[in-house]
């Protein structure tokens, strides 16, 4: 009973988080490539963005075991939908923090670093070594290094599925249990700080070195997904669902529990017997 209900929870962690990153990738995609008329994010940045999304992310969310003695404390049911109202509120939540932080490094990143350039004409790179050619490479790579850290400590929260019967704060709670996901994501973090932080790649990645300064930001943002995703534990679960109905279907709450129908009918079958 345990391993089959931790097979389904670890299938909606997995779901979860790729939303997440799906859902944020896609909105700083779409705005760069609308209002700057290029995204903020490389070919090669993408598809590092969807190893992690995918690959990475997989083997660390389906490799958690289930507790050794503690039973899930709401039993799977028929109709159960993979998607829960509290899934809804995690996503939605985590996407609008992302958002809001990408939108204003995005604009407002270059003057809070003293890396001021031209937003829309001045390319990432040039072989002239133009100074704004590097501040505008720098930036990009520091909206890179953000993104990233705040969606691998998001990792952390979605392996704590929340439900009306279980609210879990301390998301770092049984990690020495699955040594894979601790293994997961300090190779995804070698690999972040790999692609930023050498100057010989930065045809590659196109990336840069940025200072300490940058880096410290991108981490202490990363940091704040694990102070978001518990402040909005605390908040009713409608406010920032945006789709509470997929958890339960509208027949289902007519009804109720399976065991209230179950009686129901029970009590209508000894009807019709009289």
């Amino acid at each position: 009973m345990r391993w089959g209900r931790n097979i389904f929870d670890n299938c909606r962690k997995f779901v979860q988080f790729q939303l997440t990153v799906n859902i944020s990738c896609l909105f700083i995609v779409i705005l760069g490539g609308t209002f700057l008329g290029r995204s903020p994010f490389s070919v090669i940045q993408l598809l590092w963005i969807n190893i992690v999304m995918d690959v990475m992310a997989a083997i660390a969310l389906s490799t958690e075991a289930p507790h050794e003695t503690k039973l899930r404390a709401e039993r799977i049911k028929k109709n159960d939908k993979i998607l829960t109202p509290y899934m809804w509120r995690a996503i939605s939540s985590q996407f609008l923090y992302q958002a809001i932080v990408m939108l204003v490094l995005l604009f407002a990143g270059p003057s809070m670093f003293g890396i001021g350039h031209n937003l829309i004409t001045t390319p990432y790179y040039n072989a002239d070594e133009d100074k704004t050619a590097t501040y505008a490479l720098m930036h990009h790579t520091f909206l890179f290094q953000t993104f990233m850290m705040m969606n691998l400590f998001n990792m952390w929260n979605c392996r704590k599925l929340e439900s009306e019967k279980e609210t879990e704060f301390n998301v770092f709670e049984g990690f020495h249990r699955n040594w894979w996901f601790t293994i997961v994501f300090f190779v995804e973090v070698n690999i972040q700080f790999f692609m930023v932080g050498y100057p010989a790649f930065s045809h590659v990645f196109s990336t840069t070195p940025i200072g300490w300064g940058m880096h410290l930001t991108a981490f202490i943002l990363g940091l704040g997904s694990l102070g978001v995703a518990a402040a909005v534990k605390k908040t009713p679960v409608e406010w920032l669902s945006v789709f509470p109905t997929l958890s339960e279907s509208k027949e289902e709450a007519s009804l109720g529990s399976y065991e209230d129908a179950f009686q129901r009918s029970k009590t209508a079958m000894l009807m019709d017997e009289e």
